[in-house]
């Protein structure tokens, strides 16, 4: 993917989670001052994005929420908006705005990330700040995900029993897997023959861990198969 067009989503990407942030900050609000305040700031978010050409960068489900009044979005949009703070953050990393990635069982810091963006300003200011790392780092960074994601598929069928044959020990498949991506550099030390994750085996992580590891893998792996020019969902 072209460079402008990443720097592009990413600033869009950035209004459309600053529009999730104030419906959240006037749920079961009532001063009349501070409503008026987020209502004005919404307008000038809109205002930006449409004068910057920026609503084009975002998906049509994305754009469906960044246009409704405020206080209008329901739990799901804002669990998505919240979300959406891994994609952002992969985003800068390969713009070169963040330094690292982080672990798979670390989130990215969302006022960070926002920090890192010129929110109102032109396009052309942002574009002028950015510089794409080079596409050996970024492909690297990808196999990394696509390994994790890997890693989630099959503890997703080993919890569901399902394409599993009986002849097929995979524990000894996960263990073969796990070293072969250690001794390429794309994981940690592993933890008893499996993707290391909280300080234990992935095998072990509980449900409330699971939901929280399973968005950071899948915003991750997205948007760097987006970035790599990958068809897939993003």
């Amino acid at each position: 993917m072209e460079k402008n067009t990443i720097t592009l989503r990413c600033l869009s990407l950035g209004g459309y989670i600053v529009r999730g942030e104030l419906d959240i900050s006037v749920r079961n609000q009532e001063n009349k001052d501070f409503l008026k305040s987020a209502n004005e700031l919404v307008e000038l978010l809109y205002s930006w994005m449409k004068k910057e050409d920026l609503l084009n960068y975002l998906t049509s489900e994305e754009l469906e929420s960044f246009s409704k009044p405020l206080g209008k979005w329901d739990n799901i949009e804002i669990i998505k908006s919240i979300w959406k703070n891994e994609s952002l953050g992969t985003l800068l990393w390969a713009l070169s705005l963040t330094p690292q990635i982080p672990p798979y069982d670390n989130l990215f810091v969302p006022e960070k990330l926002i920090e890192n963006l010129t929110l109102f300003r032109s396009k052309e200011y942002f574009l002028e700040r950015v510089e794409l790392r080079s596409e050996e780092e970024i492909k690297r960074e990808r196999n990394i995900a696509e390994y994790w994601f890997w890693r989630l598929q099959v503890f997703d069928m080993e919890k569901r029993n399902e394409g599993i044959s009986e002849k097929i020990n995979l524990k000894d498949i996960i263990s073969s897997v796990t070293e072969k991506a250690y001794l390429n550099g794309y994981l940690p030390k592993p933890i008893d023959g499996d993707f290391p994750i909280l300080g234990k085996p992935f095998r072990d992580i509980t449900l409330d861990e699971y939901l929280i590891i399973s968005y950071i893998i899948v915003e991750r792996y997205n948007t760097l198969n987006w970035i790599c020019g990958y068809e897939g969902n993003y």
